[in-house]
């Protein structure tokens, strides 16, 4: 199971998360940089299946 947890600070929030990771998964490539829609986001790439499950963009949201 999955965890993500966050804890707000003055400035916005501390996020942490715990990915449930199998002993069988592929590595995941560290968080990089990249574009949609004109929006700079920042997201790790699932080394079996080539999404994310956590994220931030340059708006503020934050998605896992």
């Amino acid at each position: 199971m999955c965890t993500v947890s966050w804890r707000p600070e003055p400035d916005g929030y501390v996020l942490c998360f715990n990915r449930d990771e199998r002993r069988t998964r592929l590595p995941a490539s560290p968080p990089a940089p990249g574009r949609r829609a004109g929006v700079p986001f920042l997201a790790p790439t699932d080394g079996e299946a080539g999404g994310t499950w956590i994220g931030v963009n340059a708006l503020g949201l934050t998605v896992c």
